[in-house]
């Protein structure tokens, strides 16, 4: 198998030459820019109440299974389309941020692949409301879930 070009050591004033495939040299295979930047960004998300929701036993043990279950595939709307593509991940439309109550609610998650998931914190403001139908296919909810026909909410 051909061997990779030498190039010079990712991490910045190391002059050292490489063809290891991350672009470290021996060196900084270990302590690299890369990894400190990886640390100190999982240090902060350790202390954000929100990133605690997300790694909670209720969300990685119930909630995701059970919607993933009943929504497998990305709901996304490309062209008319629903995409299809099998889910990657679930998408909040409105951030937790902005509304922590709705972080359990199954009608503001929706799945979708890894092409679909927004960068954002959130849906885009405009697409949210009517125009929402253009965007995702409507969440499946189980019947399970849903509330009993003559059932009085709070009782």
């Amino acid at each position: 198998m051909p061997t990779r070009f030498y190039r010079q050591c990712r991490e910045r004033g190391c002059f050292e030459r490489t063809n290891d495939a991350s672009g470290f040299c021996s060196k900084h295979q270990k302590d690299n820019y890369a990894t400190r930047a990886r640390a100190a960004c999982d240090s902060d998300r350790k202390k954000d109440p929100i990133w605690k929701l997300y790694a909670s036993a209720a969300w990685t043990k119930r909630f995701r299974p059970a919607f993933e279950a009943s929504n497998p595939t990305c709901q996304r709307i490309e062209n008319g389309r629903v995409c299809g593509r099998p889910m990657e991940m679930l998408h909040h439309l409105i951030s937790p941020r902005v509304r922590p109550d709705l972080f359990w609610a199954w009608t503001n998650v929706v799945s979708v692949c890894r092409q679909h998931h927004p960068v954002t914190a959130g849906e885009n403001p405009e697409n949210l409301g009517e125009k929402l139908a253009e965007v995702y296919a409507p969440t499946v909810i189980p019947s399970w879930m849903r509330p009993k026909a003559g059932a009085v909410e709070g009782t």
